[in-house]
């Protein structure tokens, strides 16, 4: 039996190695309808089913595309073009203290350099910026096989147009509830699953501190409640620390913040011994607050990545985004939409790490 199967797994990648040769070599050529599975079975002497896992694994490839209803078909062997359209100039982000725009236009460059496709950045800079697009985009004046959209905050039109012209686009990190062509942070799972850290670290009471008044901000609150919920945990709204709106330049806050923060910690220090904390830049805050209240035995999840070694008496967990993966799924996903085999929405899981505070 163990013959039989090296045997049909030698059989299988010969056939996937003849069939590349014959798409690139254009012994199949680009737009041509791709042999049935059941011919295909037939002339290489194997079964439908073997014949199926080839065909998806060269539309996997992007070498052929199914389209429902009509059949499978040879893809073009053009190289694409895809447009990013970011707020700024690519420049711009070098200066940004979150470096996670960097992260996925590196993982945006891989990707497109693996697959030979052509990248084009367009900063939109204003609201006029934005209209030009809009506008090109109406008129069809733009050399494009699909955008990745790296923002979606201000620019629902533009997803609206290009959605009204059945165009190839992607969005970075969408988190509208209607969103759909979105490779986006699953915020819910990494903050259930740094309740579920704090939990096993032996927190019974957990504070709130953060904010809840947007849609951001409101889908990690939620997200909180349901950590709370999902890990057996009793919410109790006292220990819900908000109010503290605040523009974020840096990590930098405002005196008036500071103070706010500061008196409503110290009115539930004693009664709680963990907390979740929405921003990575209300952290070392919360951290110094807690430093001289003398209070011990507290544990600490931010949600945002911690920039810094912090000197702190107890445990302190983030969630960690691999944002290479992102922007390289980016490209992934408009292949796989061209081919017809993308989700709605893909999400990229984050990772809960214990910060090694003795490093």
């Amino acid at each position: 039996m163990g013959k039989d199967i090296v045997k049909n797994i030698t059989k299988s990648e010969q056939i996937i190695k003849k069939l590349r040769e014959m798409i690139k070599k254009k012994y199949l050529t680009s737009g041509e309808k791709f042999p049935s599975e059941m011919d295909l079975a037939k002339k290489f002497g194997t079964s439908q089913v073997t014949m199926n896992k080839i065909t998806s694994q060269l539309v996997a490839e992007g070498l052929l595309s199914r389209k429902h209803g009509a059949g499978t078909f040879v893809n073009s062997n053009k190289k694409l073009f895809f447009n990013v359209i970011m707020e700024k100039p690519i420049n711009e982000f070098t200066k940004m203290v979150d470096f996670s725009h960097i992260q996925i236009i590196q993982g945006i460059l891989e990707e497109s350099n693996i697959h030979g496709t052509k990248i084009n950045f367009i900063p939109t800079y204003t609201k006029d910026g934005l209209n030009t697009i809009l506008e090109d985009i109406k008129k069809k004046n733009f050399e494009s096989d699909g955008f990745i959209l790296l923002e979606w905050f201000g620019f629902e039109n533009l997803i609206s147009r290009l959605e009204k012209e059945k165009m190839n686009y992607v969005v970075a990190d969408c988190i509208l509830d209607k969103a759909v062509n979105t490779v986006f942070v699953d915020r819910h799972y990494a903050i259930v699953e740094g309740i579920r850290a704090l939990k096993t670290a032996g927190v019974k009471n957990i504070a709130f501190i953060g904010e809840k008044q947007g849609e951001y901000d409101l889908l990690k609150y939620n997200a909180y409640l349901d950590g709370l919920k999902n890990n057996g945990l009793t919410r109790n709204a006292s220990f819900e620390l908000s109010g503290f709106q605040e523009d974020f330049s840096g990590n930098l806050l405002k005196t008036e913040t500071k103070n706010n923060i500061k008196k409503d910690l110290l009115k539930v220090i004693d009664q709680v011994d963990g907390i979740f904390i929405e921003k990575a830049a209300y952290v070392p805050l919360v951290i110094e607050i807690i430093n001289n209240s003398g209070k011990r035995g507290i544990s600490l999840f931010s949600y945002d990545q911690i920039g810094r070694n912090p000197e702190f008496n107890g445990e302190l967990y983030y969630s960690r985004g691999n944002y290479k993966l992102l922007g390289s799924e980016l490209v992934k996903y408009l292949f796989e939409n061209i081919n017809g085999t993308a989700q709605k929405k893909v999400p990229i899981k984050l990772e809960i790490v214990k910060f090694d505070l003795k490093s």
